[in-house]
C-alpha cells in the first residue's frame, strides 16, 4: 500500500537532506510545512517542525480516545446494559474487573 503525502510541499532524497540539513530545517521551521525524505525513491521519513508534530500528536490522542469511548457510547441506546453509579465506582476503584463480570 503506497502512502501519499498531500500536505507536504516538498520531497527530497535523504542524501540531499543530509547534505543541506540546516537549510531544510530552517525551511520547515519557517513554513511549518513538512518535507518528505525518500530512500531508494520511496517515502521513508517526514521532517516536521515541533508545533506541527504536537498538533498531529494531539489529533492522534483525540482519535484514540474517541475509539476507546465508542463501545460505551453504543450502549447508550440499550438501557439494559447500563450499570448504576455505585457499581460504576466500584469498577473504577477495583480496576481489574471488566463490566462483563458484573452482568
Amino acid at each position: 500500500m503506497e502512502t501519499t503525502f498531500e500536505i507536504a510541499t516538498e520531497t527530497q532524497t535523504l542524501a540531499e537532506f543530509t547534505e543541506h540539513a540546516e537549510r531544510f530545517i530552517e525551511q520547515v521551521r519557517r513554513t511549518g510545512k513538512p518535507i518528505v525524505l525518500t530512500v531508494n525513491g520511496k517515502p521513508a521519513v517526514v521532517v516536521h517542525d515541533a508545533e506541527s508534530f504536537r498538533q498531529l500528536a494531539d489529533v492522534q490522542e483525540y482519535n484514540e480516545t474517541v475509539d476507546a469511548l465508542r463501545p460505551a457510547l453504543a450502549d447508550m441506546d440499550y438501557p439494559d446494559r447500563w450499570i448504576d453509579s455505585p457499581d460504576a465506582f466500584e469498577l473504577i476503584r477495583d480496576g481489574n474487573r471488566s463490566l462483563d463480570e458484573n452482568t
